[in-house]
């Protein structure tokens, strides 16, 4: 894979993790904050660490979200999806066959969570 198709995400905070989490996504998905613009359908190679995780995940995925510096969200929404304040960056499905143990674990890590009142980074 290109280099400039390999992107860092590193999810220090379980309320991080919340708001980038996408499970509306088949397959689950993850918002990766970053100013270089993908397009949708592109793939992408994420080496992803979550809270108190010590090995890096590495896994294949597809732009399905992205959201670009202007701070626009580049997708079909709800209607009273608000796009101020956005963090520019992309939405990644999971597309690796072992994708669902990758599912499991985050919402392992949120399943004691209390959402904030914080709104996502996607919808």
């Amino acid at each position: 894979m290109e280099e400039e198709n390999i992107l860092k995400c590193e999810i220090t905070e379980i309320d991080a993790l919340q708001r980038a989490y996408m499970p509306f996504v088949d397959r689950g998905g993850i918002f990766v904050n970053t100013d270089k613009e993908y397009t949708l359908g592109e793939k992408l190679q994420i080496l992803l660490t979550l809270p108190d995780e010590k090995e890096t995940i590495t896994f294949n995925g597809t732009v399905v979200w992205t959201t670009p510096n202007t701070g626009k969200v580049v997708w079909i929404a709800p209607g009273n999806t608000s796009d101020e304040n956005c963090n520019s960056g992309v939405g990644v499905q999971f597309s690796d066959p072992d994708a669902k143990a990758l599912r499991k674990k985050i919402e392992k890590l949120l399943v004691d969570h209390t959402p904030s009142e914080q709104s996502t980074d996607t919808i």
